[in-house]
C-alpha cells in the first residue's frame, strides 16, 4: 500500500515518489517502505539491476530471476506533496497494485541532479500503450527483458490536478493488467516523477532563510528570550561577585 509516512509528512514538496511492484514474489525488491532519501541513479541503477539480473548498486534490489517485462511510468510533476495532500482517492489504481502485488516497494523521497535515462528503453506514448501490448505479443514471450517507458503528462493548472492523475491512475491500472496477463506475472512496474529536489546541503545553498521556510516557533522564541535573561542576570552577579573587595587593614580593638 502507499506508505503511511507520505500522508504524514508535508516536508516531501521537493522529494518525487517511487513506487515499485511486481507480479511475482521473488522480484528482487527489498520490499516494504524505503524511507530514506534515494537518488535518481539509484532508481537507474535498480532498474538495470533487474534488467541483467547483476547485483545493482543501490538499497533497492538485491540479484533475482530477471522479469520479462519492465513497466516504467514516468509522471510529469509527481510530487510526494502531490500524493500526501490529494490522498488515496486520486490514485485508487496505484493504490490497489501496491497492496494486491506479491511483491512491492515504495520509495517516499527521492531526488534528482540530471534527467532520468533508463538505456535501451522502448518509449510508448501514453494513449498508445494498449495498443503497442496488443501489437508487439513477442514482447512478454521473447525469453529476454525488455524495457517500456511511458511518459505521463500532467496537467500545468493546479485545478486539473486531481482529475489529470485519476486520469493517469486509470490508465497505469489497465496497462499494468495488461502486462500481468501477457507476461503471467513476469513483471515488474516503476512509477515515479521526473522531478525531485537536488538534495543539497543547507550551508551550500545561497536561499536565505525566509526562503528555505526556517521559522522561530513561539516556544523556541520564549526558550530563547529566558535563556537571554538568565545569561544577563548571571552576568551581573559575576561581576558583582568580583566587585567585592577587604579592607586594606584591619583596626586593633583596645580593651580598657
Amino acid at each position: 500500500m502507499l506508505p503511511a509516512s507520505i500522508f504524514l509528512v508535508a516536508s516531501g514538496a521537493a522529494h518525487s515518489p517511487a513506487f515499485l511492484w511486481s507480479g511475482r514474489s521473488g522480484a528482487g525488491l527489498a520490499g516494504g517502505d524505503y524511507l530514506h532519501e534515494v537518488s535518481g541513479a539509484d532508481l537507474q541503477k535498480t532498474i538495470a539491476g533487474l534488467t541483467t539480473g547483476a547485483p545493482a548498486q543501490g538499497p533497492l534490489f538485491f540479484p533475482a530471476k530477471t522479469p520479462e517485462v519492465i513497466t516504467i511510468f514516468l509522471h510529469d510533476e509527481l510530487t510526494t506533496e502531490d500524493v500526501r495532500t490529494l490522498g488515496t482517492d486520486a490514485f485508487p489504481q496505484l493504490h490497489k497494485l501496491m497492496a494486491e502485488s506479491p511483491s512491492s516497494l515504495s520509495v517516499p523521497y527521492t531526488t534528482r541532479t540530471s534527467p532520468l535515462r533508463f538505456a535501451e528503453a522502448t518509449a510508448v506514448p501514453a494513449d498508445k500503450a494498449e495498443q503497442f501490448l496488443q501489437q508487439s505479443p513477442k514482447l512478454a514471450t521473447n525469453g529476454k527483458t525488455d524495457v517500456m517507458l511511458i511518459h505521463l503528462p500532467s496537467s500545468s493548472v493546479q485545478a486539473g490536478k486531481r482529475d489529470a492523475f485519476a486520469k493517469h491512475d486509470a490508465l497505469v491500472g489497465r496497462v499494468a493488467a495488461a502486462v500481468a496477463k501477457a507476461t503471467g506475472g513476469n513483471y515488474v512496474a516503476l512509477l515515479t516523477g521526473l522531478g525531485g529536489a537536488e538534495g543539497r546541503k543547507l550551508s551550500e545553498s545561497s536561499a536565505t532563510p525566509a526562503e528555505l521556510g526556517l521559522h522561530i516557533s513561539p516556544a523556541l522564541l520564549a526558550a530563547l528570550l529566558v535563556a537571554f535573561m538568565l545569561i544577563v542576570i548571571f552576568l551581573n552577579g559575576f561581576c558583582c561577585l568580583f566587585s567585592l573587595q577587604t579592607p586594606k587593614k584591619f583596626d586593633e580593638v583596645k580593651n580598657n
